[in-house]
């Protein structure tokens, strides 16, 4: 088999490599605390900690766009943007009175056409009532390891 029948159909070998290679760069964490990280990078992930509103006096809408702009703010330092997103839980304190607002906000904030599976539930132990909506996003980064095959013509 020549090399470039080899690089025409993925292998296990080649996935094996392409994983030990991003293995091999480490975690990057971005915003350290002394007890958390806002972000963290492995292996083309972003995993970002839950986002709350800094300001809890504004109602849904206010806190919806102030941790949806933290979002953007850290994928950025991670090196993605709001397109990568894999998955979105948002946590409300009250379901009944902010899922339409926050929804609003929410809509005009993704890329159409890349929108993520999202879950949305009601959560008092996480949110108080000042703080009503946490997010937490998973996010690829914007290169990814892709193996590039070239076919042969004959």
């Amino acid at each position: 088999m020549s090399l470039l029948a080899a690089r025409v159909a993925p292998t296990k070998t080649f996935r094996r490599t392409c994983v030990k290679t991003r293995a091999m760069a480490g975690v990057v964490r971005y915003e350290v605390g002394k007890r958390m990280s806002e972000a963290s990078k492995y292996n083309g992930i972003i995993h970002l900690a839950g986002q709350v509103a800094d300001d809890a006096s504004q109602d849904i809408t206010g806190q919806t766009k102030q941790v949806l702009a933290q979002v953007d703010r850290l994928l950025a330092q991670a090196g993605s943007h709001k397109s990568n997103i894999l998955m979105t839980q948002i946590f409300l304190s009250d379901v009944a009175s902010q899922f339409a607002a926050m929804n609003a906000v929410y809509d005009a904030w993704v890329v159409p056409g890349h929108t993520a599976p999202r879950a949305t539930v009601r959560d008092a132990r996480t949110c108080s009532a000042s703080s009503m909506v946490l997010t937490r996003c998973d996010r690829r980064r914007a290169t990814r390891c892709r193996p590039r095959w070239r076919t042969q013509r004959g």
